[in-house]
């Protein structure tokens, strides 16, 4: 900023000078009361009465006449020209009083009778000040108007923005004061009020009136006073001088070198915030100045601030900003790839780029969540991997600085495997493995991605499981390969069973059972289901021993220690409902009528432990289910469609043995509590479909902050610690409460969807341990999924308008939208062929043949 005020006071005009007495001294009225107004670069007072005289005639309708009055001040009379007020004689007649000086226009608005009728009556004076026709506001409000239009037309002078939160609402005199003062290019960056002096020289010879503002701009800084006309009467020029700022009760008081001043109470945090401007020069100050804007929500304004710079002097940090704005405000799309690995490589071959970008990182205030955003952008958004690896430094000293301060062990092992990932990719595969190795022992029981749906997989990605766990063997495997690492090749195939790339990798390197047991499986997927064959249906079966029921057969992610075992705890408490009514609807399955049927289920009683059970074949509702109650004794409902093999829903004695299996499994963990409930279908139904819905709260693969914000349920533990009961019909209900009283759900579109999402795991893990438990016992994959598929109708329907097409397409059917039809079913059949694959199958069948 030029020094304006030093200007004026060099010039030869003197603002004290004393009317001539027995005149109306016109230089005397505007030095001393008129309005100042700073005039810009060739300004032309011809232009400007011009411009006056138009805006009266043909704006305000008024008539005019232009007069000299002396040798510098000229006089734009104007009245009234027709109209009632006109008739009567009660118009009033004034006159606009223009003078320009040296760098200053001085006008004022007078009415006539003051200047050439002193002794017109009082009563036409007192008329003509009730109906004010001296348009004072709206000329006033003209000219300070074509003085901004003229500054702003001027060549290298940026506008006074109002978005920056750091430029207060200034009048009209003063802005034409800033721009008269402002240099070519320079940028205002604050402008904030001053409610008084502290300490000054001039501080006692001061209007107590006097409006103080400091100006801080890219290439200086003043301390300014103007008096009630807007009249520049004070200035300090501070450019060279930090403040310092001192955090006190209302206001707080400023010191710039030998100098100090107080905020006012409006802006003491904007005084405090804008230390860190003056600390630095030029287009620092900018840079500093978006960041400030943007961090406090001012982002179209952060963006237009370094666009500005970015025409002068663009630097490597600009580029990341304007990227990082859009990134922020979610504009970022695909066609922004080429723009960001275009910044990527001007990073990677700038002077210094480390530093720089850690500095801007500061700069900006970037969150370490976004931190980690931002460097798997840059992963994907490169493949060349020698810019990949000059980067990968900058990248550690993130990682190494958010572990430091993150007490969040989701989030630290998150953060790791970006940077796994970053060292994988640039071929520092030794720094990758010592990463994953450290972060695989830290890593948290991610169980619960085994029991959500997910409703928009592509088929390229085809059902993901335990998200972190299988990239970081994926990782292992790309940098030991396969044959190196082939543990990690099947724990992968088991994470991920219905994957074609990660399971025909262990098919490769698999031999005996667990091979022959792969093959059965990806002949299913990729040709359909088989004929069941020949095999004994009745086949005599040890006791399955107690300790094998929670330690093999219970789906692991419901187990003690593991995440979901809350699951058992709630289903513990939920009461046992009293059926044994609709044992008067039904009929005892008669042995010598399904003989079979009768040995097979009997057979299965004791494989399971159950020493007495009564069986029922249900007709109407449930004609087309399999139900265990936990009675005294407890009991189990075949449904009469399900005994008849001409129906879509009938069942094979192979298939039987699957259900039947599943179903006694319910009675032994107590599951039946809930699954023999009328309520079991609909809870299911219902909450898988209000998932789709929570799109933001499940999506594993769209942002960073949205993988962190679905594994925080992974530490959800011991909700239930009161043990009380819970009525099956308040079960829903009760969830809701429980789970939105601890994660501190207030929304009621959050508690509805944390609630499904609470529903939809427990049925989940409640259908995934039965299914274990009826394979176990089936003994053959396609008897397992052919029984599943017969339980529900929808699959049915599917299945018969998808005969010629391989299972595979079957699952991966697609609605009208888009999302995979079935992902429940998918998910289910995950379980059932990891399990199918699992040391522990193997083991668990060996034991109840043999019983060893």
């Amino acid at each position: 900023m030029k020094n304006i005020f030093k200007i004026i006071q060099q010039s030869n005009v003197d603002i004290t000078k004393p009317p001539t007495e027995g005149t109306f001294d016109y230089e005397a009225l505007l030095l001393q009361h008129g309005q100042v107004f700073f005039t810009p670069k060739n300004f032309n007072l011809e232009s400007l009465i011009r411009e006056i005289n138009d805006f009266l005639l043909k704006d305000l309708k008024l008539g005019t006449e232009i007069k000299n009055r002396g040798e510098s001040v000229v006089e734009i009379s104007f009245k009234i020209v027709k109209g009632l007020k006109k008739v009567i004689g009660l118009e009033g007649c004034f006159s606009v009083l223009l003078m320009k000086t040296e760098l200053r226009l001085w006008f004022s608005v007078v009415a006539d009778e003051d200047i050439a009728n002193p002794d017109k009556k009082e009563f036409i004076k007192k008329m003509s000040a009730i109906f004010d026709d001296s348009h004072k506001k709206e000329i006033h409000h003209f000219i300070s108007d074509y003085f901004v239009k003229q500054y702003q037309a001027a060549s290298g002078f940026f506008e006074i923005d109002e978005e920056n939160r750091f430029i207060e609402k200034l009048s009209p005199e003063i802005k034409i004061a800033y721009y008269s003062s402002g240099e070519e290019k320079e940028i205002l960056l604050a402008a904030l009020q001053v409610s008084d002096l502290k300490v000054h020289p001039q501080k006692e010879e001061l209007d107590r009136k006097t409006d103080f503002f400091y100006f801080l701009t890219d290439k200086g800084a003043f301390l300014q006073g103007f008096d009630y006309r807007g009249n520049l009467i004070f200035s300090e020029d501070l450019s060279d001088l930090p403040i310092v700022v001192k955090n006190e009760i209302g206001r707080n008081p400023i010191k710039a070198g030998e100098i100090s001043w107080f905020s006012t109470r409006a802006n003491d945090n904007l005084f405090f915030e804008i230390q860190r401007i003056t600390d630095l020069f030029k287009n620092d100050r900018i840079r500093c100045a978006a960041a400030l804007n943007f961090n406090e929500g001012n982002r179209n304004y952060s963006k237009k601030l370094v666009e500005k710079l970015s025409i002068y002097d663009q630097d490597i940090s600009d580029l990341w900003s304007l990227f990082y704005i859009d990134y922020v405000n979610e504009k970022s799309n695909n066609s922004d790839v080429a723009v960001l690995s275009e910044i990527i490589r001007k990073t990677a071959e700038s002077e210094g780029a480390e530093e720089k970008f850690l500095k801007w990182l500061g700069f900006w205030k970037v969150s370490d969540t976004e931190k980690i955003g931002l460097m798997y952008l840059i992963l994907k958004s490169t493949a060349d991997k020698e810019i990949i690896r000059k980067l990968s430094n900058i990248h550690k000293i993130i990682h190494d600085d958010y572990l430091k301060r993150s007490k969040d062990n989701i989030s630290n092992v998150l953060c790791s495997l970006i940077l796994a990932r970053h060292y994988s990719e640039c071929g520092l595969k030794e720094n990758a493995e010592k990463i994953i190795l450290t972060a695989l022992e830290e890593l948290p029981d991610e169980a619960i991605c085994d029991v959500i749906p997910d409703y928009d997989k592509d088929s390229n990605d085809f059902l993901g499981g335990q998200f972190l766990k299988s990239e970081f063997y994926n990782l292992l495997i790309l940098n030991k390969g396969p044959e190196n690492a082939k543990e990690y090749v099947k724990q992968l195939a088991l994470l991920l069973p219905m994957n074609p790339e990660h399971f025909n990798a262990y098919l490769t390197l698999a031999d005996g059972k667990t091979k022959t047991v792969g093959q059965e499986w990806g002949s299913i997927l990729n040709e359909g289901l088989k004929n069941q064959g020949s095999f004994d249906i009745f086949e005599s079966f040890n006791p399955i021993p107690e300790k094998m029921f929670d330690t093999f057969l219970r789906h692991p992610a419901t187990r003690k220690k593991a995440s979901l075992h809350w699951v058992q705890s709630i289903t513990d408490t939920i009461s046992e409902p009293d059926f044994s009514a609709v044992k008067a609807f039904s009929e005892i399955l008669s042995e010598s009528e399904f003989p079979e049927v009768f040995k097979l289920v009997h057979e299965l009683r004791k494989s399971f432990g159950i020493n007495f059970l009564e069986i029922y074949v249900a007709r109407g509702d449930a004609s087309s289910n399999i139900t265990a109650f936990d009675g005294n004794p407890p009991f189990l409902f075949i449904g009469s469609k399900i005994l008849d093999q001409a129906q879509d829903c009938g069942l094979t004695l192979a298939e039987l043995k699957f259900a039947v299996a599943a179903r006694l499994s319910n009675l032994v963990f107590k599951f039946s509590h809930i699954t023999s409930t009328p309520e079991w279908e609909t809870w299911y139904e219902k909450s898988t479909v209000s998932l789709r819905l929570a799109d933001l709260f499940l999506k594993k693969d769209k942002a960073v902050s949205s993988v962190m914000n679905f594994f925080r349920f992974l530490e959800i533990q011991n909700f239930f610690e009161n043990e009380k009961t819970v009525s099956h019909e308040n079960f829903g209900i009760e969830l809701s409460k429980q789970f939105s009283s601890l994660l501190q759900f207030s929304p009621e579109n959050d508690k509805k969807i944390l609630k499904n999402l609470v529903i939809t795991v427990i049925c989940n893990t409640i259908l995934f341990t039965s299914d274990r438990a009826g394979l176990l016992f089936a003994g053959n994959l396609s008897v397992a999924v052919n029984s599943i598929l017969k339980s529900n109708k929808k699959y049915i329907e599917a299945m018969q308008n998808n005969k010629s097409h391989s299972f595979k397409s079957f699952l991966l059917m697609k609605n009208p939208d888009e999302t995979l039809k079935f992902p429940e079913l998918i998910l289910r059949i995950q379980n059932l062929v990891a399990f199918y694959m699992s040391f522990e199958y193997m083991e668990l069948r060996t034991i109840v043949k043999s019983g060893k």
